[in-house]
Order: C-alpha cells, then structure tokens, then sequence
C-alpha cells in the first residue's frame, strides 16, 4: 500500500464507487470515496479469496484489484441490508455484511456477468441519451411503454400495473384540501416556471409528489406513506451514487426510491424485487430514446436489488425509473434477466403535464400513479 491507502503498481479510477470500471485509471480518489474504500479493502480481499475458491486459484494482484469495483458494489448493499437484519444470531451465524461472499457459485458468477456485460458500460456511458446503437452493442431489447395503463406493446410480460387513477384521487382529496390542489397547479404544475428543467422537474418532486403521496405535512421532501394504504416504502439511504451526478454535460439526481414492503411495514419483502425511482433531469426527454440517468439509475438499482441477501431466490429484477425534464415526464422500465444475462427496457410516450387535453390535474394524477404500482409477475422464473 502506498501513503494514500493504494496497492502499488495500481492505476486507480477517479470515481470508483459510480463508474464501476475495472480499468483502474491513474488518478486520485476523491475526498467522499477515500475513506470508503479504506473501510472496503478487508471485505474486498475476504471476496477475492471466496472467488479462489470458486473460480480456481492463481488470481493475481491485478485480479484483486479487477475485482475491488464489484466486492465495493456488494460491500454497500451488504451495509444496508444489515440495517434489516434479526437483532440476535447464533454465535456461527454469519453477520450480515458477510453474506454476499458465502454467495452460492452460480449466484456469483451470474452477478459477475451482469456486472461485466451490462453495469461497467452503462456506467461508463456518457451523454444525455442512451442511444440505439449502444442498445445494439449490448442486445438490449426497447419495447413501447403506455403510461397510462401500463401496457406494454410485443411479447413482453409485465411487472408493473399503475394504481388506479380513482383511487389515488379518492385518497388526495380526503388526505389534502383544494387549496393544496390549488397551489400545486400555480406554484408547481401548468403554471410554474423554474429556470431550468432540472429545478422545475425537482419543484414538481418536493412540492407536488412529496406532497400529495404523504400521510400529513411533509418536512423533507420524501413523500410520508401512508402504510394503511400501501405497503410501498421511499427513502434516498444508500444510493448516494445517485445522487447529483454532474459534469460531462450531465445533470440529474434519483431523489425517491420506492421499495416495496411486507403488510406490517417491518421490513422490504423478500417476494417482490421490485424498484420504482424518481429521476429529475436537466436533459430534454426525448422522443424513442431513454435518457441516460434513467437507464444508469434502473441498472444500479436492479443490481443492487440483486445484489442483496433477498434477491438470491430471485431471477429477475424489475425497475420504474419516472423521469421528469421540465414539465414533461415519462416512464423507463428496466427488466433484468439474470438466469439468461438479458436486459430489457420499455420507454413510454412522453406526457407535458401541462397541455390539454391530459395537462392540469388529470395527467398529474396520472404520473403520480406509477409511484404506488401494483407490483406483477413472476421474478422466480426460470423461463
């Protein structure tokens, strides 16, 4: 190790922990991951050794050192998983940081793979719009998405099923007042005006979903759910990745991620995998492209979902980015297939929230929907 806490003879990348790369470049790491990755450098040599032992011996330092960016991504899924984990264990129990390296061969090499084919190029990708031939390059299927009712358009099945309009209606107008509903179409919705898409897509965040999806007065900006009208949960912990990635003409944040919850609101349900975020992005959507921070976010999140101790009995793993630009929004699906290394996407049609006949509070109450989606599908196939 050298003064910086750095194998020497390594090339190290500048952002490590959000790029993923295993091509380690010659620079410094920033301030915020320094310390992160002295605390991860144990568990990355306790991962390396379960990878000897799986995977044959003979690694090298350089397979340490390829391998560091992955045991990182596992490491930080270990830590929040841990936050969920039963008060008491045997004394031969493992702690539950320790899971991922007593992960079964398959398993691991199957989120080697997908870490390799799919997570280290996305990315790596920059540009505001992830683009038909980067799809091509990595045979990433793109379905039509209807926003509205969820349908999907092709030979595709469905993980996600939209609230009902009426009964989230029902719900706002017995939990806010009209003069909230007021506020929201002046301050934030076909009135408002921010000076730029992103600010104006962040506004529609916390003074319009943040507040019309919480249970009372809200005080952070993440919408307080009601649990006795559903069991999903929302919080930003543990995806600092996400959070304001700037630079290379790029500016966009995941500001709410939706976990779906067991009925008595103890802990995220180890039957459903599945993922809903919110992306606000300074980019223009754009028609029959996905823009690049909802593809990047529904990979992170897909992986770490497969990541977790909870995600092993599971295949597939399904993420709703909504992504807001200004006043527009639209819906990216993200659909991985661990079993057969497939990925897929359905992009939506693009809604203003402010044109007719769909603008003012009907599209509003439509785009609020994919937040509380009935979760579908069978992500234990084999098929």
């Amino acid at each position: 190790m050298d003064a910086m806490g750095r194998p020497l003879m390594a090339e190290w990348h500048s952002d490590l922990r959000f790029r993923g790369s295993p091509v380690l470049r010659n620079a410094e790491i920033p301030t915020r991951n320094r310390q992160d990755i002295m605390t991860t450098l144990p568990i990355v040599l306790r991962f390396d050794a379960f990878l000897d032992e799986a995977r044959g011996p003979g690694r090298t330092v350089q397979g340490t050192i390829t391998t560091l960016p992955l045991a990182a991504f596992l490491s930080d899924e270990a830590r929040v998983a841990a936050r969920f984990a039963p008060a008491t264990r045997s004394p031969d129990q493992p702690h539950p940081a320790e899971q991922p390296f007593q992960l079964q061969l398959q398993a691991t090499r199957r989120l080697v793979s997908m870490y390799d084919s799919y997570m280290i190029p996305i990315m790596q990708f920059e540009g505001p719009y992830f683009t038909h031939t980067m799809m091509d390059n990595l045979q990433i299927r793109c379905a039509p998405l209807d926003l509205i009712t969820g349908d999907i358009v092709g030979q595709y099945l469905r993980y996600f099923r939209p609230m009902e309009e009426e009964v989230l209606n029902f719900w706002i107008h017995a939990n806010k007042t009209d003069v909230q509903i007021r506020e929201y179409k002046t301050l934030v919705g076909i009135d408002g005006q921010h000076e730029n898409n992103y600010t104006q897509a962040m506004s529609i965040w916390k003074k319009g979903v943040a507040v019309f999806l919480s249970d009372g007065v809200n005080h952070d900006h993440l919408p307080k759910l009601d649990h006795m009208f559903t069991t999903w949960n929302v919080s930003n912990n543990g995806y600092r990745q996400l959070h304001r990635r700037e630079g290379n003409g790029t500016n966009w944040s995941a500001e709410g991620i939706f976990h779906f919850w067991t009925d008595d609101g103890s802990r995220p349900d180890d039957e459903t995998p599945h993922v809903v975020a919110f992306v606000a992005d300074q980019a223009p959507l754009m028609d029959g492209l996905p823009s690049t921070s909802a593809v990047q976010t529904a990979i992170w999140l897909a992986a770490s979902a497969s990541a977790q101790d909870r995600g092993q009995n599971h295949n597939i793993f399904p993420v709703a980015v909504v992504c807001c630009s200004g006043h527009k929004v639209r819906v990216v699906q993200m659909v991985i297939n661990l079993l057969h290394g497939a990925v897929e996407i359905r992009l939506s049609q693009i809604v203003d929230l402010r044109d007719p006949p769909h603008g003012d509070w009907t599209a509003f109450l439509q785009f609020l929907c994919w937040f509380l989606p009935d979760p579908t599908g069978d992500t234990t196939s084999s098929f």
